[in-house]
């Protein structure tokens, strides 16, 4: 049998924006005589233990012929099977096979992450014939699930709510804990499985079902009227997401901010020293940020928890703090590994490098599949994009990346010789220039050119000898000075927030 292994992202991911159990099959030669020959055996299995009746299809979609795909592409559709026999609201699925390597991949969605990780057990259990008998299981397993169904009214709100790019947190998912929010609710619930925090920081809305308790207000009379049947595709846009838009529009009215500006940062060295001068430069510009990085979470210069914190959950302690209007978060290849994102998209994302530091980990062997692991950060910038032009793995992201503004920070290059590579395509970079016999930080914008200052005045910079700080420099003034532009436009400023308080060592 092929050796499997899966894992939940609790978050948009960097295989999809939905969560996604992701499911590893690796096969040897001998593994085709111990497949199922037949999708039959399956099937009987399904049947006799009360999953489906004889007369229901199964598998809803045709299997593929190359053997490898075949049982991946079974596995994946009878775990989704269980998932919607309990009502929980899940339908996409996906199989790439990688013949060189004899593995495929699976994906497949998931509401709750132990429902789609316990389906993924059984169906694994089945494939491999490890469990016969189905029924109690199968029943135990419904319980469990229907215990933990979203309620369909929140479902609509988050539905509405994504489609509007407003933030919309479950509070009782992964990687969250029931109790976690038990201050806000009194430890009481009114609708279980439907606390819901919409909106970052001070702009956030927290529901109970459909009451909000940040206003008092009760909208279970919205649903009652216009939430009578359930959304279908053959009904749309649906009543129940008729309410949902109702209750948004009443709880953020046109021109309510909803978001944080999020400025992420990854990379293999300096991340934690790009973000540390990201932060200081914002606070010193007026902002509030609240920081994640290697050393903890830190909230407006006060610091929340201590160690390794850039996994989803440490940004979500920035995200959902009220202290803060500002995130400036350290991301990992380990987080974006195991979790996935806080965020469906950030405003503005670094990449500093990529080198064959951490490999072997995580089964990343190679610095080309590291790449790939911290490509899916600099994807999801919306705003813009700030690569490190002296690194080719960095500069291989350049031509994909669909920010408004694509950055380029150099050390070796000009402006020109770096307009000579990628044209019109850059919209900006920061490069070293002679100027009077020192070596300055200019950035240029468009037309805009801006000495900002002396590399060795940086005093993380040892005078300037320290060649690796100026360039973590230069990408930390090149963020912050985009994210400045975009959330207050005194780029001028920063300057002043670079030169304060950035002691040698800082990170």
């Amino acid at each position: 049998m092929p050796v499997i292994e899966y894992f939940a992202y609790t978050g948009p991911n960097r295989r999809k924006d939905i969560r996604v159990v992701e499911i590893t099959l690796k096969f040897l030669p001998a593994d085709v005589t111990g497949f199922p020959q037949h999708v039959s055996e399956i099937r009987d299995l399904l049947v006799s233990g009360g999953v489906i009746t004889k007369d229901e299809a199964f598998p809803a979609q045709d299997l593929p012929d190359e053997r490898m795909a075949w049982y991946s592409s079974l596995l994946a559709q009878t775990a989704l099977l269980f998932q919607r026999k309990t009502d929980h609201r899940v339908s996409y699925f996906s199989v790439d096979c990688f013949a060189a390597k004899n593995q495929c991949r699976a994906l497949l969605e998931h509401e709750h992450c132990d429902i789609g990780m316990t389906a993924v057990k059984l169906a694994v259990e089945l494939l491999t014939g490890e469990r016969r008998l189905l029924a109690e299981p199968f029943q135990m397993f419904t319980r469990f699930a229907r215990d933990r169904l979203l309620p369909p009214e929140t479902e609509a709100i988050i539905k509405a709510a994504n489609h509007r790019d407003i933030p919309a947190i479950q509070l009782e998912r992964m990687p969250f804990k029931r109790g976690e929010f038990d201050s806000l609710t009194g430890g009481n619930r009114i609708q279980p499985n439907g606390l819901l925090m919409l909106g970052h920081g001070e702009h956030q809305q927290v529901l109970d079902g459909t009451y909000c308790i940040n206003t008092s207000q009760d909208f279970a009379e919205l649903f009652k009227h216009d939430g009578q049947a359930t959304e279908t595709t053959d009904d749309p846009p649906g009543k129940l997401e008729s309410a949902a838009n109702k209750l948004l529009d009443q709880l953020f009215p046109s021109g309510t901010s909803v978001r944080m500006p999020i400025i992420a940062i990854t990379g293999t060295n300096g991340k934690t020293t790009t973000t540390r001068m990201t932060s200081h430069i914002m606070s010193a510009a007026g902002r509030k940020p609240g920081m994640v990085c290697t050393d903890g979470v830190f909230l407006n210069g006060v610091q929340l928890a201590e160690g390794d914190k850039c996994t989803r959950l440490g940004h979500m302690k920035v995200l959902t703090s009220k202290e803060v209007d500002f995130a400036v978060l350290e991301t990992h290849h380990g987080g974006i590994l195991t979790g996935g994102f806080a965020f469906h998209h950030c405003d503005i994302a670094v990449c500093l490098n990529v080198t064959e530091d951490h490999l072997g980990e995580a089964g990343i062997e190679t610095v080309e599949q590291m790449a790939e692991v911290k490509r899916a950060l600099p994807e999801r910038a919306s705003q813009a994009v700030v690569l490190n032009a002296d690194d080719k793995h960095c500069i291989a992201m350049f031509e994909n990346m669909t920010a408004e503004k694509k950055c380029l920070v150099s050390m070796k290059s000009s402006r020109d010789q770096l307009l000579a590579k990628h044209g019109d395509a850059m919209a900006c970079c920061c490069v070293l220039e002679e100027i009077e016999n020192r070596r300055w930080l200019v950035i240029y914008d468009g037309e805009l050119r801006l000495p900002l200052m002396t590399a060795d005045s940086i005093p993380a910079t040892y005078g300037g000898q320290a060649g690796f700080m100026i360039q973590w420099g230069q990408t930390a003034d090149r963020a912050a000075v985009i994210g400045q532009g975009f959330v207050i436009g005194r780029p001028g400023i920063l300057r002043m927030g670079l030169m304060v308080g950035v002691e040698p060592g800082y990170g």
